[in-house]
């Protein structure tokens, strides 16, 4: 008895204590959208799939430019250029991450999964990570229409909002080489 209430007591505070820790850890994180040139805090997600853990920060990928890639399984447009964005990451791997973020209404774990799964089965493998439905990226990276790219520099700034149409390699050099990339903003 001594030991099932010890063992209740001990997982009680591990999950106050990360609950405590990811709430500290996000609380510099403005509530707002972030724009062209902010500097992105190290954001922290969890429900990753296709990932090491079921955590991701930005600060994993220190020193990487990044692109996050709003998405749905359901968007035709989005899924045409995945195996686009799947060769630049094999391509630059050590100075490039892509991240697919999943925020739309109507994706669940389920239908993400089952997705994946068929895309596997069909030889289309998604091997990108894929965070689902993370809180509050709606408000730092509005948007309406999928799909929807968020270039971030090694440095932690964002240095263009766009569609699918700046999805080419010269954009992607020059943003690994930190150069300025002079994209037209996507309009949400």
């Amino acid at each position: 008895m001594k030991k099932t209430i010890l063992f209740i007591a001990m997982a009680t505070l591990c999950l106050f204590f990360k609950a405590n820790a990811q709430l500290k850890y996000q609380q510099n994180v403005k509530n707002e959208a972030f724009v062209i040139g902010d500097k992105v805090p190290d954001l922290m997600f969890d429900s990753v799939y296709n990932h090491i853990s079921k955590t991701l920060k930005l600060s994993d990928y220190k020193g990487k430019a990044i692109i996050l890639d709003f998405w749905g399984t359901w968007c035709s447009t989005c899924l045409k250029y995945t195996p686009h964005m799947q060769e630049f990451q094999k391509k630059y791997g050590d100075r490039l991450a892509i991240i697919l973020v999943d925020d739309a209404k109507r994706d669940t774990e389920k239908i993400l999964m089952d997705f994946l799964e068929k895309r596997k089965s069909e030889g289309r493998e998604i091997t990108l990570p894929i965070l689902l439905k993370p809180k509050n990226t709606r408000i730092w990276f509005p948007h309406n229409v999928f799909p929807h790219y968020v270039w971030i520099g090694a440095d932690q700034r964002i240095k263009a909002i766009t569609g699918p149409d700046e999805l080419k390699e010269e954009n992607i050099s020059r943003l690994i080489a930190g150069l300025n990339l002079h994209l037209p903003v996507k309009e949400r």
